[in-house]
């Protein structure tokens, strides 16, 4: 199996049980890579490059991701709290599920078709974000910020505990399901009977 510091650039190399906590990753490139049940927590991606990577059941709490890019990256399984997503040069085509996301900053970042089903995204940042065409299924929100993010045509049937403000965000043709899209009603201060 291969080791972090054998090489600069690695294809299609299959990772497992790698701990690489509190350690820096610099100048790296990784394509069509896995990393399966490893260690990433408190660790720093600093300038390397993820395409069309998987990451299955890793711990990557706290990471850093400064001047990294992914692109095609699928995430699933996987604990990633407090990741300040904004770090990162590069996020494009990035794919959740059956992640745990709370505490991380999404703010302002070009997430179009962004996927993130079956998670726990709680007490997320997503103000100012493009997440138009997303698909939000089957996620926890509870606690994320929705303020001025694009969610036109996103898809958060099944999500849960959001708090999207009709105002302040773009949802045109944004698929909600009942009973949560009650919760866009409630914040028009408006009265519901029944």
């Amino acid at each position: 199996m291969p080791q972090l510091e054998d090489a600069k650039e690695f294809f299609d190399e299959t990772f497992e049980n790698l701990d690489a906590r509190n350690s820096t990753i610099e100048g790296k490139e990784f394509e069509g890579c896995t990393f399966i049940r490893s260690q990433f927590s408190n660790a720093s991606f600093l300038r390397c490059r993820f395409l069309d990577c998987r990451f299955e059941n890793c711990d990557l709490s706290n990471l850093s991701l400064k001047n990294s890019s992914l692109r095609d990256a699928t995430f699933r399984s996987n604990k990633m709290i407090g990741i300040n997503w904004t770090e990162a040069s590069v996020l494009s085509f990035l794919k959740f599920d059956d992640c745990v996301l709370n505490f991380g900053i999404m703010s302002g970042l070009e997430l179009k078709k962004f996927v993130i089903q079956n998670s726990i995204a709680r007490d997320m940042d997503l103000t100012q974000a493009n997440l138009s065409d997303s698909n939000c299924q089957k996620t926890d929100f509870e606690g994320s910020r929705f303020h001025q993010t694009n969610l036109s045509r996103a898809d958060f049937r099944g999500a849960r505990n959001y708090a999207v403000h009709p105002v302040e965000n773009t949802i045109k043709q944004a698929r909600f399901s009942l009973p949560e899209a009650t919760s866009i009603l409630y914040q028009l201060d408006i009265i519901l009977d029944s």
